[in-house]
């Protein structure tokens, strides 16, 4: 039988519960191994995914050649190729190097910040739609944490 990866977490969460909520006695140093033992898994979802050659390569071409979607924001059809307008890509890059982000994950978050959010965000311009969007996509993480 296969572990349920989100066994540990799960009872993160029960201790967190009993010391917070129940304020059961003794469970605070339960609590604080637990934090001591997740700290790198807390650390870690802060961090942006690593920037990669092969990654860029494919990025680059993006103007040119065409990268496969989806990228998590388009149809389910991953063999179809779609061009993006060469500021797009210069865009993405440039998130990239900005935050030390994977560009794909770059990209992906420029393009989905395009098909989402144009409307409301129009009278921003692509950069500080990028940064913000950068900064949303970590705020769930910090609330829960």
């Amino acid at each position: 039988m296969v572990e349920d990866p989100w066994t540990p977490l799960k009872d993160l969460a029960n201790i967190v519960e009993a010391a917070v909520l129940k304020n059961q006695p003794g469970i605070l140093s339960d609590l604080e191994i637990s934090l001591k033992k997740f700290k790198p898994t807390f650390i870690g979802l802060l961090k942006n995914p690593p920037r990669s050659s092969a990654d860029a390569s494919l990025v680059r071409k993006a103007a040119t050649e065409g990268i496969s979607l989806p990228l998590g924001i388009a149809s389910d059809d991953v063999t179809n190729k779609q061009k993006l307008p060469a500021a797009v890509v210069e865009e993405a890059m440039i998130i990239s190097e900005m935050f030390e982000m994977n560009e794909i994950s770059s990209l992906q978050l420029l393009l989905q910040g395009k098909s989402k959010y144009i409307p409301i965000w129009s009278f921003y311009s692509v950069k500080n739609e990028s940064i913000a969007l950068i900064q949303w996509n970590h705020l769930p993480i910090l609330d829960d944490i």
